[in-house]
């Protein structure tokens, strides 16, 4: 299985065990430097079209996953990492992985994973039934982070932005990050709404993303694009005294 926006990998595996555990995992072919969670991290932040950019790999990549049937489940800044020569986007770190056996949005079983982050989709993170389109509520998270430098929420207690999240009120949602650093058009808010609402069958799935008005606006040149790029990751580039 190949995409130009995923690491590729040698094998993976689900029966090895240790000390009576079952472990699944992956051998990867190559590895980068740089990741997006380096940017939020530091309150770096890459403006809506810029973002959009990245977001049209992102979705190109879990498009070709969806087709079939697996989602990545672990879609998060950290796992996504950056090419210096095309600042090209690789997602990595496939342990969580899960090929549906069906087309059903739902199934059963429970992601197997020792931490819950803000980039978990509810249904997750509350050990419900979940289904493929929780991969929109990642997306979602991710491209707050990449358009404002920060997060979009800090706590599932109490937090204004997650609690408007679920009540499902989008005013309440739109008033909480007019708080935050970077000021969105409403336009952003709508799409970003529409990725993270709390039910997942609210949600915008992602093969739908593409028919959005958000998605089709226009994307920087590649030399505008390099050129942000570089702007954002080079405190990270430079050699360390």
């Amino acid at each position: 299985m190949r995409h130009k926006n995923m690491i590729r990998y040698y094998e993976h595996s689900t029966d090895e065990i240790y000390r009576g555990t079952h472990y699944k995992y992956v051998v990867v072919r190559e590895h980068h430097q740089l990741n997006l969670e380096l940017l939020i991290d530091n309150g770096i932040s890459l403006g809506e079209s810029v973002s959009r950019r990245i977001l049209h790999q992102i979705v190109s990549l879990l498009c070709f996953l969806r087709a079939k049937q697996i989602g990545h489940f672990d879609l998060q800044p950290l796992n996504i990492l950056v090419t210096r020569d095309k600042w090209q986007i690789k997602l990595t770190d496939w342990g969580s992985f899960k090929q549906f056996a069906t087309h059903s949005k739902h199934c059963d079983r429970r992601l197997d994973r020792d931490y819950h982050s803000i980039y978990t989709a509810p249904e997750i993170y509350n050990n419900y039934e979940y289904g493929l389109v929780a991969e929109s509520w990642s997306l979602g998270v991710i491209l707050f982070g990449l358009i404002t430098g920060t997060v979009l929420f800090s706590s599932r207690k109490r937090d204004a932005t997650y609690k408007a999240l679920k009540k499902d009120n989008f005013k309440a949602f739109s008033r909480s990050l007019d708080d935050k650093s970077w000021p969105l058009t409403v336009m952003a808010k709508s799409f970003v709404f529409s990725l993270v609402r709390y039910k997942a069958d609210d949600r915008l799935d992602i093969p739908r993303i593409k028919n959005r008005k958000y998605y089709t606006e226009i994307l920087p040149s590649d030399g505008d694009y390099k050129l942000a790029m570089e702007s954002a990751f080079d405190h990270f580039l430079k050699p360390r005294e």
